[in-house]
């Protein structure tokens, strides 16, 4: 790693770094912008009522038979 960094230094240290940020930058604007389409469909299905096709029954509601 000494070699590859100091002696023959094709990809300079600050270079990285910038090059690190740059994409850290992006890749957490994309999971803020995923976690607000997260949060606009959880409210979004939260303000609908729950819709239960007609002849389901969950396990609870069934006709009490074990």
């Amino acid at each position: 790693m000494s070699i590859a960094f100091n002696d023959m230094n094709p990809f300079p240290m600050k270079q990285l770094q910038q090059l690190r940020a740059v994409h850290r930058e992006r890749l957490e604007a994309e999971l803020r912008e995923l976690e607000q389409f997260k949060a606009e469909y959880l409210e979004t299905r939260a303000a609908q009522d729950p819709v239960v096709p007609e002849g389901c029954t969950s396990e609870d509601e069934g006709d009490g038979e074990a």
